[in-house]
């Protein structure tokens, strides 16, 4: 496969990658907006039906939650805890879809010119006077036609 063949591959692949990332973490901040909602209605001694509390895997809680405040405390606390891990995936689902998108980039760079558009080739020129004139050529990079990147 060549170069070029090669970098499609995983550029597709990354492409992937980051659009299943930021799908996770639309779902994540639609979770986090939702607890976020169930403690405050909590916080102010309001009932929120168990059935809601047990989508985000919150299974073991009862009717017996409303029972008494130390129950209501432990609720609080349990949802607290768990909008403290989908904050924390939420950052880590950030930190790949930046990781991912850089990498991205750097696939399209130029291997032939390290996305600099041309290449610069020394000259040197003696003068009769045996001093020697050193000198830049530049020429586009027939890779990428001095764009500096590839199309992938």
């Amino acid at each position: 496969m060549s170069e070029i063949g090669s970098k499609k591959l995983k550029a597709k692949l990354l492409e992937q990658e980051i659009t299943s990332l930021v799908k996770q973490s639309r779902n994540l901040k639609s979770d986090l907006e939702e607890l976020e909602g169930i403690l405050t209605k909590l916080n102010m001694k309001a009932l929120v039906p168990i059935e809601r509390i047990r989508e985000f895997g919150l299974t073991n809680v009862t009717e017996k939650a409303y029972d008494s405040a130390l129950a209501q405390t432990q609720l609080r606390l349990k949802i607290s805890a768990l909008i403290k891990k989908k904050n924390s995936e939420l950052e880590n689902n950030n930190r790949l879809v930046q990781e991912k998108s850089e990498l991205l980039k750097a696939l399209s760079i130029c291997s032939q010119c390290n996305g600099k558009g041309m290449s610069i080739k020394a000259q040197y020129h003696r003068e009769e006077e045996g001093i020697i004139q050193v000198g830049e050529e530049t020429d586009i990079c027939p890779s990428c036609n001095g764009t500096g990147s590839v199309s992938l």
